[in-house]
């Protein structure tokens, strides 16, 4: 029961949780996931990318944290009652309005939570993927298409396995 001003066992292992391992898991996964989609579609190139776009495409965040209705609402056909408890799930969340992708209405916003919940790790996990894409085209390094291996780490992240590179060795 919610007793005001202190968390549950649940809440506080939920906490140190998300604290703990989403922002490790949740940027690894980002970054591989977005290696795979761009060398699945032609590789690497000097090209100017959307990040925000490739965010959306390549999230490896299946579901977001479970979270207490406080009062009773209506979502879509769905009546919450206050005390459900409830996971949103983010898989199938991208509509497309043009063939290119380039606009893109998405609920994975919500992969950085929102209001409280808000991560505050979010400004941190977008600087960690721009750079690493961009110092991947700058350094010229070469992955070549190839079989991903995927896996589902920690139950909710879903990203690459392991990525074959070539740094410039024979």
């Amino acid at each position: 029961m919610y007793d005001e001003g202190k968390l549950t066992k649940s809440e506080y292992l939920s906490g140190v949780f998300v604290i703990l391992f989403a922002g490790h898991e949740t940027t690894i996964g980002l970054i591989s996931n977005t290696l795979a989609l761009l060398t699945s579609s032609g590789g690497l190139s000097d090209d100017k990318y959307d990040f925000e776009l490739l965010r959306k495409i390549s999230t490896p965040v299946v579901f977001a944290v479970p979270r207490t209705a406080n009062v009773e609402q209506r979502i879509g056909e769905i009546l919450l009652l206050k005390g459900d408890r409830v996971f949103v799930s983010l898989l199938d969340t991208l509509n497309f309005s043009s063939d290119n992708g380039s606009e893109c209405n998405s609920r994975s916003e919500l992969v950085f939570g929102h209001g409280m919940h808000y991560c505050i790790g979010a400004e941190l996990a977008r600087m960690e993927h721009r750079v690493a894409i961009n110092s991947l085209v700058e350094s010229r390094i070469k992955i070549p298409a190839q079989d991903w291996s995927w896996t589902l780490s920690i139950g909710a992240i879903h990203s690459v396995d392991h990525v074959h590179a070539n740094c410039g060795g024979q």
